[in-house]
Formats: C-alpha cells, sequence, structure tokens
C-alpha cells in the first residue's frame, strides 16, 4: 500500500520562518502516519503572493535545507515544496522536492496564466518521480486544468497525477470537474492539494482531495481548515 499525504495548509507571506515551522509539523504527522510521500499546495513555502515572491531569495536560501534532506532519508519519505525557483531569467512557479536516497528535484510550473506573467517565467520540462511502485506526474494550478498539459504528462506512462494548486471557490468546482475527467479518460488517480486562507487577491478554498481511477471523488477536506489528507493506493 502506497501512501501519499497531502497537506492543506495557510502561508503567511510575512513569515517565512512560521511557514517553514508549519511545514515541519505536517512533514512529522505525515511521518506518524508513515507516508511514503507528502506534497505541499502551490508556493506554499512563500505564500501565492506575486509581487511579494521576488524578495524572498535570500531568506528562503538561509532555511536549514538539510533538515529536509535528513527527514527524508531517516524516515523513507518523499518531501515536496511549493516555492519560488530564482533563475538568471527570472522567478519560476515551482516545486522541491527532497527523495528518500538523498536525492533531490525541482520542478518548475510550464504553463503561467496571463495573470503571472508580469511576475513569473514558465519551466520547460516535465518531471516524473518514482514513489513506491508508482510514477507521479506533477502539475502546479493553471496548467493542470490545461488539455496540452495534461496530455504530455500523461504520456510519460505515469500511474499517479498531482495537482499542488492555490486556486479560490470561483474556480474550485470547475477543476473537480476537469480532475474527475482525467482521472477517468486516463484510468488513473488524481490527487488535488490546495490552500486555504488570503492568497493575492482572492482566497484560496482548500477541499484539497483525490479521484480513484474511475474518476470517483474517493476523499475531500473542508474549505478551511489546515489539516493532513491521506491517500491510500495500492
Amino acid at each position: 500500500m502506497t501512501r501519499i499525504a497531502l497537506a492543506q495548509l495557510a502561508s503567511n507571506p510575512k513569515s517565512i520562518q512560521e511557514n517553514w515551522e508549519k511545514h515541519l509539523a505536517f512533514i512529522n504527522q505525515a511521518i506518524e502516519e508513515k507516508a511514503n510521500a507528502i506534497f505541499f499546495p502551490e508556493l506554499s513555502l512563500s505564500a501565492y503572493e506575486p509581487e511579494l515572491v521576488s524578495r524572498m531569495k535570500k531568506e528562503l536560501d538561509g532555511l536549514p535545507w538539510n533538515e529536509l534532506k535528513e527527514l527524508s532519508h531517516q524516515h523513507s519519505i518523499m518531501i515536496g515544496i511549493g516555492l519560488p525557483i530564482f533563475t538568471s531569467q527570472g522567478v519560476q512557479i515551482g516545486m522541491r522536492i527532497f527523495n528518500t536516497d538523498g536525492q533531490e528535484f525541482t520542478y518548475a510550473k510550464q504553463l503561467l496564466h496571463e495573470d503571472e506573467l508580469p511576475y513569473f517565467i514558465g519551466g520547460n520540462e516535465h518531471l516524473t518521480l518514482a514513489i513506491e511502485n508508482h510514477k507521479i506526474g506533477i502539475g502546479i494550478c493553471y496548467e493542470s486544468l490545461q488539455p496540452q498539459h495534461i496530455e504530455s504528462v500523461f504520456a510519460q506512462n505515469i500511474s499517479m497525477y498531482l495537482a499542488s494548486v492555490a486556486k479560490p471557490q470561483s474556480a474550485i468546482e470547475r477543476a473537480y470537474g476537469i480532475y474527475s475527467q482525467t482521472a477517468k479518460r486516463f484510468n488513473t488517480p488524481v490527487l488535488l492539494v490546495n490552500a486555504v486562507g488570503k492568497s493575492d487577491n482572492f482566497i484560496s478554498c482548500g477541499q484539497s482531495a483525490w479521484w480513484n481511477p474511475n474518476g470517483e471523488l474517493q476523499n475531500n477536506l473542508s474549505a478551511s481548515e489546515e489539516n493532513l489528507l491521506l491517500v491510500h493506493l495500492p
């Protein structure tokens, strides 16, 4: 049995340290639940605040990242955290992944919403992750709803799909429908982890969830609670 933990949390753009400590608490909770992996929402470490993230590089670089590497290795848990990635060309919306064998990976959102274009640049490569007997593909928010992204990720022969997002209530109903259709079409589980609380000029509405290969909603969280959703897969 493969156990995936989805960490639905509220992030504070004014305190990276507070967010870091909250991430550690969720990771330790997932370890207690014997999860094989834990994933967080879009830009979970910085909060989804496009106008602010460019100022956060020094503080993010100064975090004790080796703690996550050690936790991942010691407890055999993959950790995927949402954060901005700073490159010489610009800032990307990314996920930093710590693997149980000590390797680190980064994935950068490839398809950006038009509102994000003044602040971010897109990535250009897919990333698949090996978790137990599963191969998992990743999409970050807007791109996870786009047909061209979905087609290209599932062409990687994945057996599980993760959408890491920061979405308001106005978008979540449509997203639920697309993720259900995607799971059924590709006969593959789809997992959604969303933030809660203030994000830029909207309120992220939680409701992290997962759908089985028949497209049936299996479990979800509320619209406002900070909590861990555990997904159990064969």
